[in-house]
């Protein structure tokens, strides 16, 4: 009855301290393979955005937390105005050239 029970013991450490081994391993993998730390800190880069031109937003072409570089599109804004005062401008220059004709016809 004693060996049964010292054979019993002898199983039941082995197998605590084959856990032991294990959870202790696997610690140390993850500390070895990722950072660990109690008070981390973290540097943001954040630009802001300025627009250049007023109008309304038509489509976003990003998403949150999306890296974004240099020269990437980020919004489109819409033109109907702008194009709408390209066309004003053209009429007026072509007034202005009409005008001129005239005037170096007489």
């Amino acid at each position: 009855m004693e060996a049964q029970l010292t054979r019993i013991t002898n199983w039941l450490a082995a197998i605590v301290l084959l856990a032991l081994l294990l959870w202790g391993a696997n610690t140390l993998w993850m500390r070895l393979r990722y950072a660990y730390t109690n008070d981390a800190q973290v540097t943001q880069y954040i630009n802001p955005i300025v627009s250049r031109v007023g109008g309304y937003v038509v489509s976003v072409h990003y998403h949150d937390h999306q890296l974004v570089k240099r020269g990437d599109t980020l919004l489109l804004i819409d033109n109907k105005e702008y194009k709408y005062e390209a066309d004003q401008v053209a009429a007026s220059v072509n007034k202005e050239a009409a005008e001129i004709n005239v005037l170096h016809s007489q």
